[in-house]
């Protein structure tokens, strides 16, 4: 195999519903947000209008396992949506409290709609 022949494809991680991508673009959760903040992880998370604010999963307190709003230090990994959806620009309906086995990527998306 030549080093021509060989392509690198880098896979990416949703924040919110840790599913691995290899195109972030087409991926539901950042749909109608109109960017996405990328960190040196790979995760890739639906940043809110306020241009600083990410929706990411997260463990907390009791054991439980919920959607939150977690204010970014930086702007420097903040990229444009370029398919964001019109006059879909707020966050995400977010779930407070739900049991972390029993998360699932459709609620978000019927909360969100």
């Amino acid at each position: 195999m030549d080093l021509d022949e060989i392509k690198v494809v880098y896979l990416y991680t949703c924040g919110l519903c840790e599913v691995i991508v290899d195109e972030i673009m087409d991926h539901p959760c950042i749909e109608g947000h109109g960017h996405i903040y990328i960190d040196n992880n790979h995760y890739f998370y639906p940043v809110l209008d306020d241009g600083k604010t990410i929706i990411r999963r997260s463990q907390l307190d009791d054991h439980m396992e919920g959607v939150v709003e977690d204010e970014l230090e930086t702007n420097e990994n903040i990229c444009p949506n370029k398919r964001r959806i019109r006059g879909k620009t707020s966050g995400m309906g977010l779930v407070t409290r739900v049991p972390g086995p029993q998360i699932h990527l459709d609620q978000f998306l019927t909360s969100y709609s």
